[in-house]
């Protein structure tokens, strides 16, 4: 388990006035769960996951990962490519595993498996992205940390992802935290949608999302995803 305790952060904004960020903020995180986390534009959700991953030093406050102040291997997905162009698609791969078994397997999770031999300037940007997902979960990092991964997708290409994702989830058994901007994106993948907000930044509601062994109740018109996107929307809102 991931526990935050007592998490302090202040910077110096541009017009050179300090800026708390960060008042004795609390947060758990349990282990191989997906936690979405939602709130704001501007409010501190990705320093938060800079601090995860451990960009960022603690100076105020203790993050523990089961219960030790050292972190253990995470693997970061952003909005940026991460690929390594001088390489094909098996050999982005190989360089996290040297079980090739394994890297066939997810790479027909994500249908890539016939671009093995394919360089990234080859691959449309949703393969590319599929490729920087499955390379992270085929890491030996314990923690996947995703800072709004599929902002720039369109629609059809997010969606299929969100599908193979979740497959990976449930295979990989890792502990994934992710910042979002889309409800149904941290309602599809959560576990827990934890709803920031404030000045300096406090957790404003925790909402847990049931799991259902039939996927029809993930359609988006689903009376429960209605009942779901509706009580997140109406807290973010209370916000506005």
């Amino acid at each position: 388990m991931i526990k935050i305790k007592k998490l302090n952060h202040s910077f110096i904004d541009k017009r050179k006035q300090k800026r708390t960020l960060f008042r004795d903020f609390n947060l758990q995180i349990a282990d191989r769960s997906v936690t979405a986390i939602l709130g704001s534009s501007g409010l501190g959700k990705s320093t938060l996951l800079k601090f995860l991953a451990g960009h960022i030093p603690v100076k105020s406050g203790k993050i523990l990962f089961n219960n030790k102040s050292q972190m253990p291997q995470s693997a970061v997905i952003s909005q940026e490519s991460d690929l390594f162009e001088w390489m094909t698609v098996y050999e982005n791969l190989k360089i996290t595993t040297p079980q090739p078994q394994k890297i066939l397997r997810y790479l027909k999770i994500v249908e890539l498996d016939k671009y093995l031999h394919s360089y990234p300037k080859e691959l449309s940007g949703g393969m590319r992205k599929r490729l920087s997902i499955i390379r992270a979960f085929l890491s030996e990092a314990k923690y996947i940390i995703m800072d709004e991964a599929f902002a720039f997708l369109d629609i059809v290409t997010k969606q299929k992802l969100l599908s193979e994702l979740l497959k990976m989830i449930k295979s990989a058994q890792k502990t994934v935290i992710m910042v979002t901007h889309d409800l149904d994106e941290a309602i599809y993948l959560a576990d827990k949608v934890v709803i920031l907000a404030g000045k300096p930044v406090k957790v404003l509601e925790t909402i847990e999302i049931p799991h259902f062994q039939s996927t029809e109740i993930w359609k988006a018109d689903s009376p429960l995803f209605l009942k779901l996107r509706n009580q997140i929307k109406s807290v973010l809102f209370e916000q506005t």
